[in-house]
């Protein structure tokens, strides 16, 4: 995520991920924090595919 990306923007690059067949979009903001979210563009907890991933990393 770029200071000029809206979160708009993001969720219909998320949509086009999910048409070419990704399982999950993860979304990184400036400051490390992590949003997951899966083929329904439902928010999760956490990945599916990799439970241990973090939601925070240092940025």
């Amino acid at each position: 995520m770029s200071p000029s990306n809206t979160k708009e923007e993001l969720l219909e690059k998320g949509a086009l991920y999910f048409e070419a067949g990704a399982k999950e979009v993860w979304i990184c903001d400036l400051l490390g924090h992590i949003e997951m979210f899966n083929a329904s563009s439902n928010r999760i907890a956490e990945s599916l595919i990799y439970p241990a991933f973090p939601l925070q990393i240092e940025p």
